[in-house]
C-alpha cells in the first residue's frame, strides 16, 4: 500500500482521537449523559485500544492485513451512536469498538512505517507530524460546534466511513 493511505488513516485516527477526547465529555454532559457514565465511555474507549494492542499478534491474518479497513470500519461504527444516542450503556459499547478501531489502525499503520527498510527516522517523524496535524482539528471541531453540536462527530463519522470506502475501493482495484 502506498504511505498516502497510510498518511490518510493516521490522519484521521488523530482527528477521531483529537475530536472525541477534547469535546466530548462537554457535549455529552450538555446531551444529559450521567457524570458518571461520561468518565466510563472515555475509559471504554482506552480499554479497546489496549485490547486491540494486547490482541493485535493473535488477530487473524486478515484481519491484521487489512488492518487500516477493519479500523476505519470499527471506528465509524464506534463513532457513529456518539451523535444519535445518549444512552449510556450504548455510548460505552460503541466506545469500545472505536477504541478497538483507533489501536488496530493505529498498530497497523506503524507497523507499515517502520517495515520500510531506508529512512525510518523520516517515516516515524511524518507518521507523528500528521498525528499532530489531525489532532489539532480538534479545535475546528469546536468551532464547528457552536453553529451545531453534533457537527464534529457526524463529520468524523463520514470521514471513517469515507476512508474506510476509499481503501476498500484500492485493495479491490489493487489486489
Amino acid at each position: 500500500m502506498e504511505f498516502k493511505w497510510v498518511w490518510l488513516s493516521i490522519f484521521i485516527y488523530a482527528l477521531v482521537q483529537g475530536i472525541v477526547f477534547s469535546l466530548f465529555p462537554a457535549y455529552a454532559e450538555i446531551k444529559s449523559v450521567p457524570k458518571m457514565f461520561i468518565g466510563f465511555i472515555i475509559f471504554s474507549i482506552m480499554i479497546g485500544r489496549s485490547a486491540s494492542f494486547i490482541l493485535f499478534n493473535r488477530m487473524p491474518i486478515m484481519v491484521k492485513g487489512n488492518g487500516l479497513e477493519f479500523g476505519m470500519l470499527f471506528m465509524c461504527l464506534g463513532s457513529t451512536p456518539l451523535f444519535l444516542t445518549t444512552n449510556p450503556l450504548t455510548l460505552s459499547a460503541s466506545s469500545f469498538l472505536l477504541g478497538f478501531g483507533l489501536g488496530l489502525l493505529y498498530l497497523k499503520s506503524f507497523q507499515t512505517i517502520i517495515s520500510q527498510s531506508g529512512g525510518i527516522g523520516l517515516y516515524t517523524s511524518i507518521f507523528e507530524g500528521v498525528i499532530g496535524a489531525g489532532s489539532s482539528l480538534s479545535l475546528l471541531g469546536g468551532f464547528m460546534a457552536e453553529k451545531w453540536l453534533e457537527a464534529p462527530y457526524i463529520i468524523i463519522s463520514i470521514a471513517s466511513f469515507s476512508t474506510f470506502i476509499i481503501l476498500l475501493f484500492l485493495k479491490h482495484k489493487i489486489g
